[in-house]
């Protein structure tokens, strides 16, 4: 399996790209140091997960993941092998922001087989790899070939500080995405994962690259996204620094305003959805095509959630996609009711994305920029409250399905 996201170790950094990395660790700290003193944050419900979460996130820094990890095959990686095989060699394949990654051939009943291994000594490895186990496993069991299927992870034998996750090899090419392979394949997808227990979320913390993002299951998708942007809108503080006024005031408005009247009307007036099973992190660097041809997609950080979300970063600028793809998937799944409000939801769910992105990606300040654009849509695109939108429709104004009591400012 080939992932395409860039290696930024600093081995393969130019010098002057170099230093300004070196820099990360204290950039961090001033921006964590700043958060805690503008904070009450005894008072915040959950920043103690994000505190614990986060940690080896804040200390990352211009660590080098050794290229030792993929040089020999680990007990604990052979004990996860079928009985009889026979490793014959690892060699470096593909490139990952977080981890080393190789291909493992080897040999069984005289049979060549490949596997891919990520490996990686980063603290955060162990709820990295463990979500994206459990995405790959989800994702695979309802959809077999959709994404590499996942054989197991864990840490080293010989260093418990190096984990793991083993997958079975598939050859993935890096190709523009297909308009008439990538949205039937998720369409496909979300009809068939469904929550069992008919709750949004996940059962082990999400991780957004080494950012673990721990928040509770709901019954309500209002909610739960309420919650999950939270979270996310703290990490991207400190990973970005104190934000501006300007950006307060249309953080207010996102929380107290936006997400209400796009999300609360999902669930409200005799409409509902469903949680269904999410990549969450469908960018241009994890989709590919199978030596086959098939649309694959690979690295989810995957939950349960409503399945326009996947499909949001489509629109973003950056991404080799579009409306079109958008649409093609709707023409196969349809828009969720009011269907009036599928646009905006498309974009509120890219900022989720770019929100995301910027609490990795550490000084950077795109996507800051690009956050800041898409909630002044939002803003101009709902003058109107939920309540508002609900009266001049002539429908029942609803309270929240399930109300937290989280108001914005946090």
């Amino acid at each position: 399996m080939m992932t395409t996201s860039i290696n930024t170790t600093a081995e393969t950094l130019p010098d002057a790209e170099k230093s300004a990395l070196l820099t990360t660790d204290a950039l961090i700290e001033q921006n964590r140091a700043a958060f805690l003193a503008n904070n009450d944050v005894s008072a915040k419900e959950d920043f103690s997960a994000l505190e614990d979460g986060t940690g080896a996130w804040w200390t990352m820094g211009a660590h080098v993941i050794p290229q030792h990890i993929i040089e020999e095959v680990d007990d604990n990686v052979l004990a996860l092998l079928p009985e009889g095989t026979e490793v014959i060699s690892i060699d470096p394949h593909g490139n990952s922001t977080w981890s080393r990654t190789a291909e493992i051939q080897t040999e069984l009943d005289g049979s060549p087989v490949s596997y891919f291994i990520k490996t990686t000594d980063y603290r955060s490895g162990r709820v990295m790899y463990h979500s994206e186990y459990e995405s790959l496993k989800a994702m695979h069991g309802a959809v077999p070939g959709i994404c590499p299927e996942p054989i197991g992870w864990g840490h080293y034998a010989s260093d418990p500080s190096v984990f793991f996750l083993l997958c079975h090899f598939v050859d993935i090419f890096n190709e523009p995405p297909d308009i008439n392979l990538l949205p039937p394949r998720m369409a496909q997808l979300h009809d068939k994962a469904v929550a069992e227990d008919g709750q949004f979320g996940w059962h082990v913390p999400i991780a957004g690259g080494q950012m673990p993002v721990v928040v509770a299951k709901s019954n309500s998708w209002e909610d739960f996204f309420n919650r999950y942007m939270r979270y996310i809108f703290r990490a991207e503080e400190i990973a970005q620094g104190p934000r501006t006024a300007e950006i307060e005031r249309l953080a207010g408005l996102l929380f107290n305003r936006i997400i209400p009247r796009l999300l609360r009307p999902l669930e409200t007036g005799g409409r509902s959805i469903a949680p269904r099973l999410l990549h969450t992190d469908l960018w241009t660097g994890n989709l590919g095509v199978n030596e086959d041809g098939d649309a694959i997609i690979f690295d989810p950080m995957s939950m349960y959630g409503h399945n326009e979300m996947d499909v949001g970063v489509w629109n973003n600028a950056r991404q080799k996609t579009g409306m079109s793809f958008v649409n093609k998937y709707h023409s196969m799944y349809p828009r969720s009711a009011p269907e009036e409000d599928s646009y905006g939801r498309i974009v509120l769910y890219t900022l989720a994305f770019e929100v995301r992105v910027a609490a990795t990606k550490v000084g950077n300040p795109l996507y800051r920029n690009e956050m800041v654009r898409y909630m002044t849509d939002l803003e101009h695109r709902y003058p109107d409250s939920y309540e508002e939108w609900a009266k001049n429709r002539g429908e029942t104004v609803f309270p929240p399905k399930v109300d937290s009591g989280l108001r914005w400012p946090y």
